[in-house]
């Protein structure tokens, strides 16, 4: 039996990943328009919204988020306003940089350290 669970680990991961993603990136129009890299909106949203460094229900900032789905004009915009390039996650201390090399976008990862990001900084079990 023990087997068999662990063959199945994958999946279970793979689940747990789609279920934190449509549940906790369903409810924000910010985190929406920033995955559909729809810079417009997100330039509204941020009229509206000036916590640049606020998380979301998945505990991304929005910079993560726009490191995690590779929108480097979105990027710019929330850096150009003041976002914290070197802010992680609530839950794991994920930054922007590491989202990016963890993805393995070198194009992005050497954006964001040309724009300040620590190499040092540490998340939960990295």
């Amino acid at each position: 039996m023990k087997n068999n669970i662990q063959g199945h680990d994958w999946l279970v991961k793979a689940i747990l990943f789609l279920i934190i993603v449509f549940q906790c990136g369903c409810g924000n129009p910010l985190q929406k328009s920033i995955a559909r890299g729809n810079e417009k909106k997100v330039a509204a949203h941020l009229k509206k919204n000036k916590d640049l460094n606020q998380t979301f229900r998945n505990g991304t900032t929005p910079l993560t988020w726009a490191t995690i789905y590779k929108h480097k004009p979105i990027i710019d915009m929330l850096l150009n306003r003041g976002a914290d390039i070197n802010r992680g996650d609530t839950y794991l201390g994920y930054t922007a940089l590491l989202a990016a090399t963890r993805r393995n976008n070198l194009e992005i990862s050497q954006h964001l350290l040309e724009k300040g990001a620590y190499v040092d900084c540490r998340a939960f079990g990295f």
